[in-house]
């Protein structure tokens, strides 16, 4: 007789509570309704409420240090520990999402409790951290130096060459992943696109109200607005866009960490000479973004052309056609890609004058836009929303499972 339900240890990069949806809305929401549970270890992150329950079943977490390295190497230890106490007849398979050295010990796990090692690869982490490395002066930061070139070289080298070519199976974000991992070597059939998605909880609803900006027309972007994002882009768009139309203002739910990427972004904004036109709220509380989106017309997603970034997905996206908003984006595998399958939205190449036209092309003709914004929510309930993502991947998991009893 098959079972019905399947439990995965899942050793996860992020922290615990995690914002990110692709662990706690799919793990912790939705794939414990279509019975595949995991038991999370990880690193906790500082909150001072107590932290929630995990859905899928129990958080097993490490309390962070305050120095960097002794958190890295106190998280793998922590992971080592959990892997090396995990009863037998528990699990049904092992899991890591974006780690690569405590791959070794999971996979020796794994083989010590009969079951097959899943990867689920989020984004090209080492190919990053080995970037950031070279971006640093290893005579005056060395610690962090040496210690994002040994995550980001050797265990970048560790994951391609021997961990991947190994897994049962691998879990990526995106066809364009799916892809890149080919031509190293990898077979397409050991492994599934995961996009990021959308929970429908968080948009059962649009907002209605009415709009409380002076300006009749609002553009916005809701998002991270350090300065590798490239916001200044979206300046320079809305000075041209202003130029014909100078009743648009840019609205900005999100903001910067960091203080010298605040005062960037102050000083490209005078620079542009649009600084009394774009309201930036700072970070909100999700339930929050909802009701300030109600003011925008079309909402704008932006991706700078990076190597790195090729292979995401990008989950504003989605959102913005969840809340009913047309969108304005720059050429991107999957921003080209959904919004080409739903209807709602324009991409332009990564130009500010091209993409402040196809702003205004939105902005001047009331029924274009109206027609887009109906497409977008209808499609990412169909096809990227946690739910239905949970009911395919469910499938996934019980076919890859269902090969191999427990030890």
């Amino acid at each position: 007789m098959i079972k019905q339900e399947w439990r995965v240890l899942y050793l996860i990069l992020d922290g615990y509570p995690t914002f990110r949806p692709d662990v706690a809305a799919l793990w912790g929401r939705y794939l414990p309704q279509e019975g595949v549970y995991s038991d999370l270890s990880t690193i906790e992150v500082p909150k001072s409420d107590p932290a929630p329950l995990w859905g899928g079943g129990k958080a097993m977490v490490y309390s962070r240090p305050a120095n960097r390295i002794k958190e890295q190497l106190g998280s793998f230890f922590h992971d080592y520990r959990v892997l090396s106490q995990a009863p037998e007849n528990t699990y049904d398979a092992i899991q890591v999402r974006d780690k690569s050295f405590v791959c070794i010990p999971a996979m020796w796990a794994a083989k010590r409790l009969g079951v097959p090692f899943f990867y689920w690869m989020s984004f090209p982490m080492a190919e990053s951290l080995a970037m950031l490395a070279g971006r640093l002066n290893p005579w005056r930061e060395f610690p962090r130096w040496i210690f994002l070139w040994v995550r980001g070289h050797i265990g970048g080298a560790l994951l391609r060459r021997y961990i991947l070519p190994r897994c049962d199976h691998v879990f990526v974000q995106s066809d364009k992943m799916l892809s890149d991992l080919v031509a190293l070597g990898l077979s397409p059939d050991n492994m599934t696109p995961v996009p990021m998605c959308i929970d429908p909880e968080r948009f059962k609803a649009l907002p209605a109200g009415e709009k409380i900006n002076i300006a009749p027309k609002t553009i916005g972007y809701l998002g991270e607005c350090s300065r590798v994002r490239r916001i200044d882009f979206l300046f320079k768009a809305l000075g041209h866009v202003r130029k014909k139309n100078p009743n648009v203002r840019l609205l900005i739910v999100g903001g910067a960490t960091d203080d010298a990427d605040r005062q960037w972004l102050r000083d490209c904004m005078e620079e542009e000479g649009v600084a009394e036109f774009v309201i930036m709220t700072g970070w909100l509380p999700s339930e929050e973004v909802l009701p300030h989106f109600a003011q925008v017309d079309l909402a704008l997603a932006l991706m700078a052309p990076d190597p790195l970034l090729d292979s995401t997905t990008p989950t504003k996206l989605v959102e913005y056609l969840a809340m009913g908003l047309p969108v304005v984006a720059n050429d991107h595998p999957d921003q080209n890609l959904v919004l080409s399958e739903s209807g709602a939205g324009l991409t332009t190449p990564f130009d500010p004058i091209a993409y402040g036209d196809a702003i205004l092309t939105l902005l001047e003709d009331d029924q274009l836009r109206l027609d887009m914004a109906q497409k977008g929510r209808p499609y990412v309930f169909a096809k990227r929303s946690y739910p239905q993502m949970a009911s395919n991947l469910a499938c996934v998991y019980k076919r890859l499972l269902s090969k191999r009893g427990r030890k």
